[in-house]
């Protein structure tokens, strides 16, 4: 049995309230990775960061058909000649979705929030995103999506 006034003297009885974000603006949109996967669109905030910031990714996908399997989502912030520096991997909306389980027809947002290293060198660095076949490694369309260009000061 849950009883409350157990816990009056630890909680002051404030909520905290959770901020909506703004979405970042779109950079690159409607990238058709294959015939059923759309990235509708990409954005970054904030594209001026410093080493140990938390870089704020919005993915939209779109399905024209139902997937069979469940992808891995990648995003990787990568120097020039494209070794990630940083990077996220995992099933979407933060290893709780399945991409077998999008509706098709249907704008399928995904927030990823990606801190950088601490020890990240200056300089300018891409944002890569896609999807990917987590028992193969194979890329969805062969490809990574450009979203943007950051720089780390």
């Amino acid at each position: 049995v849950y009883d409350a006034e157990t816990f009056d003297d630890i909680f002051d009885g404030q909520a905290p309230t959770f901020r909506e974000w703004p979405d970042p603006p779109a950079t690159v949109s409607d990238i058709r990775l294959d015939d059923s996967i759309t990235l509708s669109q990409a954005g970054v905030e904030p594209t001026q960061l410093s080493s140990g910031d938390v870089l704020h990714l919005l993915l939209t996908w779109t399905l024209s058909e139902p997937l069979d399997r469940d992808y891995k989502l990648f995003v990787h912030v990568a120097d020039e000649s494209g070794r990630p520096l940083a990077q996220w991997d995992g099933l979407p909306n933060l290893n709780t979705a399945r991409t077998s389980q999008w509706p098709v027809g249907e704008s399928i947002r995904e927030h990823v929030l990606l801190a950088l290293p601490e020890e990240m060198p200056p300089g300018a660095y891409q944002v890569l995103a896609g999807l990917y076949n987590g028992e193969t490694g194979e890329r969805v369309g062969g490809q990574a999506v450009r979203v943007t260009e950051i720089v780390v000061r």
